[in-house]
Formats: C-alpha cells, structure tokens, sequence
C-alpha cells in the first residue's frame, strides 16, 4: 500500500511538473487557481503564478496572502513575512491572514507577536475557533 502511495506521488509530481513547464496563467483567477494547485507539488512553479498574480493585480490580499503561506510552507520565513504584512495592509480584518501572521510569528519563537495576532483574530472575527485554540496553544510555551 505505501509503495503505491509513494509511485503516485511520483507520478502526480511528474506530471505537475510537465504541466507547470508549459502553462502559463493568463488571467488573475487563474493565477490564482493554478498556484494554489500547485503549491504542494511545484512550489517554485506556484511561487511564479502568485507572483504573477500580484504583479496583475498588487491590490489583492488573496495573490499575497497565497504568496506569504506558500513562502512559509518552505521556510522562507522573512519573505513570508513581507508578504503577509502585505496582505494585511489591504484587509486587516481578514482572519485567513491574522491567522497566517500569528502562525508565523509562533513559528519563528515571537509568542507576543503571536498573541497580539490571534487576538486580534478573536476580536475582529469571534467566531473563528482556531484563533482561540492557537491563542491557547502559544500561552503554553
């Protein structure tokens, strides 16, 4: 069973690859499509059509806030960074992004970074659990 699992995703990397070397988005959604698609399989091919996306359109927080996820998910943690204050410039009170900010923040050991996210998570947008259990989660450390 774990030997077919492990020949999928090596057939699945395979064939995102081919598809990421001769696709090129052309519009924003797609962009936006595409990359989020990507981001497990080709993440240098989905760090390109975010970057594509914010180059169409720099006034979106979802092109950033894609931007900033994918660039923690590979440990670029002072690009992610850029990336999401981006994104929470053009809507701070979007939670996907004060959850990101406090994540990361966490991750890199600023627990009272981490707080003053979450918390504002929790009083812009009460009804988001996550918020109230990473906010738990960081007061233990």
């Amino acid at each position: 069973m774990l030997a077919t699992i492990v020949k999928l995703l090596g057939v699945l990397t395979a064939a995102a690859t081919i598809f990421a070397a001769n696709t090129e988005c052309e519009s924003f959604r797609e962009c936006l499509s595409l990359a989020g698609l990507h981001s497990a399989l080709s993440p240098s091919y989905a760090a390109r059509l975010y970057a594509q996306a914010t180059q169409m359109r720099p006034e979106s927080k979802e092109a950033w806030l894609g931007r900033g996820a994918l660039a923690q998910d590979t440990g670029e943690l002072n690009v992610a960074a850029s990336h999401l204050a981006r994104a929470f410039a053009l809507d701070p009170l979007c939670w996907r992004v004060g959850m990101n900010i406090g994540n990361l923040a966490a991750r890199q050991g600023n627990t009272a970074t981490a707080l003053r996210a979450f918390r504002h998570v929790i009083r812009t947008n009460p009804f988001v659990p996550q918020a109230f259990y990473s906010r738990g989660f960081v007061q233990l450390l």
